[in-house]
């Protein structure tokens, strides 16, 4: 390190507690900055190995260590702030040679100036464990052999910085991108802009969303109106009695509201009309949501103005309390008999139960799946990306709730359900049908069930919109879980309409899924998958199967890119098979015709190529993509990348495919959804979000 910043350290190490030492450049910033970061892990000016390890956030110590050898360079056992920042600045400003030498000496494990089959073998199992990945000891055996091979170019039986540096160069970009998860110090965190509302006030979010901005506006009017006519119409009462009138007369619009958004049949037969182009539906649960929040915000006032009403009622009595007025009928205040204190009492405790049991207060892992296949009665017709409500009486004699239909329309006979853990009644069913799997319980980390159904497809007389069925385990099923009972019956209501039906007449449909918000994805692919089947063409002389092009096939669909965004590579079996079948079809098109659906997978666990701790394993795994043509997890042809997606990066990409018209459908969590939407509001592309 050069001597203007080991003085520069000097002089943050001797400045006084409470002295601010002025900034000059741009270095002494940094430095500053680092002394601050460092001071929340060390002990007396010194870092530990275990504290080094807890500042760098790993899962696993071997990086930590190795880092932490390399950065000791007096090998006493302790990190102190001038080798702390000699390590940094080589990182943050080393040249792609010496960052590449640091990376070397963290594979060379044993400081023999060469990395051999064992030194890459522990390297990538680390690997494995900081990307929590499950691989066995065969596949990692053999990803260090195709590693090894590939950067030991002279077969010496070892790698020399010269055979690393080869290799690595063949990756355009990745040395100079090359980044260490000890450089969250090297970065002064920038200071940001509460900027959340403003895109609120665009032009471009204005145009896109005309239609729920009206709405909104008249929902205000309205409001304004009540809340007006209730006052004039108390005008001659107290301050307290006018608040809690207002609220009350909001509250019986709201309350009749919130009922109105949930019609779903009615919704249902509106989205198919001109009008119901034109109105916000796919929205309808949202704003039920938001209608929700005012009954609670009207019914908190409400409740608050009758309470100082009483308190105004009493002290003008001599014979009424407060507490005989709002906990008795003494007051004789009500339609029936002065029952309207106890009476609001009951809703309001009511409506805290409403609220408390619609929280998630606890989220199941994303991986603990129930896939239920049940036979489809004649009568259910459906689209892709629809949604139905289930009851099982086993489970619950009264609940029906909401999922999505994973399978296509043009599975004539069976119904596909792929059903979270998340809630008591899923949390129910998961349990109940796990008796019929005795190994569920031996996987710790990924659940996986399937339940095979049999539905009658009888008509419920006492419910005309939903199918009654009778259930029965599949046979082998039944012989694995002994004297267990049937499942007798189950109901389905609907279908309903989602904003995915609209993706197959679209021109370009982007469909963009986290977890298990795959399933109207997977819809949607599998009715592509048996439209293609159908127009599939066969020789009649040698029997080859084929088509030449997908435009007759579908009227106004010409692409689709499908980006499935996973926790880890479990997730993916959910539907790999699926995926697979349509690469299966997409292969009969001919050369000259490009693929109808583009396939971007993303593993959020897995480290990224651009960070040291991933580097060995993805390169690894690019040389067996290559070399086998599939990917190595999911055994499709399209590579599983590491890491979150870069969405300005892939939809930018995605919109240069000059298709027609684009839109996006996203079914996935919150925060997710509002990063893409707001991507796609810079690249003008409508998005529509699944709502539930």
């Amino acid at each position: 390190m050069n001597k203007y910043l080991k003085d520069e350290i000097m002089k943050i190490e001797e400045k006084p507690d409470g002295v601010t030492v002025q900034i000059e450049s741009e270095d002494d910033e940094w430095i500053e900055w680092i002394k601050k970061e460092f001071n929340k892990f060390a002990d007396n000016g010194k870092l530990s190995a275990e504290n080094f390890e807890k500042s760098l956030a790993l899962n696993k110590s071997f990086f930590a260590t190795r880092f932490f050898a390399l950065f000791d360079a007096d090998e006493n056992g302790n990190v102190d702030i001038v080798e702390l920042i000699e390590g940094l600045h080589l990182l943050k400003n080393g040249t792609p040679t010496q960052k590449l030498m640091f990376l070397f000496n963290v594979f060379d494990t044993d400081g023999s100036g060469s990395i051999c089959k064992v030194d890459l073998k522990t390297v990538l199992q680390s690997c494995t464990e900081e990307s929590s990945l499950y691989l066995c000891d065969e596949d990692v055996d053999e990803l260090t052999t195709v590693l090894f091979e590939e950067a030991d170019i002279e077969n010496s039986g070892q790698i020399l910085f010269d055979d690393f540096q080869t290799a690595l160069e063949k990756h355009p970009g990745l040395i100079n991108n090359l980044t260490f998860s000890v450089t969250q110090w090297c970065n002064i965190p920038k200071k940001r802009r509460l900027l959340r509302f403003s895109r609120y006030w665009s032009m471009v979010y204005i145009r896109r969303n005309t239609s729920k901005i009206v709405l909104v506006i008249v929902y205000i009017a309205i409001s304004i109106a009540l809340s007006a006519y209730a006052a004039l119409k108390n005008i001659d009462s107290n301050g307290f009695l006018i608040t809690a009138k207002i609220c009350g007369k909001n509250l019986n619009f709201n309350c009749t509201l919130v009922l109105v958004l949930m019609l779903r049949q009615a919704i249902n037969l509106v989205r198919s009309t001109t009008i119901g182009r034109r109105l916000p539906l796919d929205k309808h649960v949202l704003f039920h949501k938001y209608v929700v929040i005012m009954i609670v915000i009207y019914t908190s006032v409400h409740t608050i103005g009758q309470v100082g009403n009483a308190y105004v009622v009493s002290n003008l009595s001599t014979e009424l309390s407060v507490g005989n007025i709002l906990f008795t009928d003494a007051a004789n205040y009500g339609l029936l008999d002065g029952s309207a204190y106890i009476t609001g009492w009951i809703a309001a405790f009511l409506l805290i139960l409403i609220v408390i049991f619609s929280l998630p207060c606890i989220r199941s892992k994303i991986y603990e799946v129930t896939h239920l296949e049940i036979s489809r009665p004649r009568t259910f017709d459906f689209k892709p990306g629809d949604y139905l409500y289930l009851q099982i009486p086993d489970i619950s004699p009264y609940e029906f709730h909401p999922f999505t239909i994973s399978s296509a329309p043009e599975m004539k006979d069976v119904l596909w359900l792929h059903i979270r853990k998340r809630g008591n009644w899923t949390n129910a069913l998961y349990k109940y049908i796990s008796k019929y799997d005795p190994d569920v319980g031996s996987r710790k980390s990924f659940s996986w069930l399937q339940m095979i159904k049999s539905l009658t497809g009888r008509t419920r007389s006492n419910l005309p919109d939903s199918v009654k069925g009778s259930v029965e385990p599949a046979k082998n099923q039944r012989q694995r879980r002994g004297g267990l009972p049937d499942i007798d019956e189950c109901f389905l209501d609907g279908p309903f309409g989602s904003p995915s039906r609209e993706a197959l007449n679209t021109d370009h449909s982007i469909l963009i899924a986290a977890g298990i918000g795959v399933t109207p994805m997977a819809s949607i692919l599998q009715s592509i998958v048996h439209t293609l089947r159908e127009r599939k063409q066969k020789c009649p002389k040698c029997s080859h199967c084929y088509y030449n092009n997908t435009k007759e096939t579908f009227q106004k669909l010409k692409k689709v890119d499908f980006i499935w965004v996973n926790r880890d590579q479990r997730c993916f079996e959910w539907f790999t098979h699926v995926l697979k079948e349509l690469e299966t079809e997409q292969a009969l098109l001919s050369s000259k015709v490009d693929n109808l659906v583009d396939l971007h997978l993303f593993m959020t666990s897995a480290v990224k190529k651009s960070n040291m701790e991933g580097v060995g394993l993805q390169l690894a795994l690019d040389l067996v993509h290559r070399r086998e043509s599939k990917d190595f997890f999911t055994g499709l042809e399209a590579r599983t990348q590491p890491g979150r997606p870069d969405w300005d990066k892939l939809l930018s990409e995605i919109v240069s495919k000059r298709k027609g018209k684009k839109k996006v459908f996203f079914c996935g969590p919150k925060p997710m959804s509002e990063n893409v939407k707001q991507v796609c509001e810079k690249y003008l592309i409508p998005f529509a979000k699944e709502n539930f």
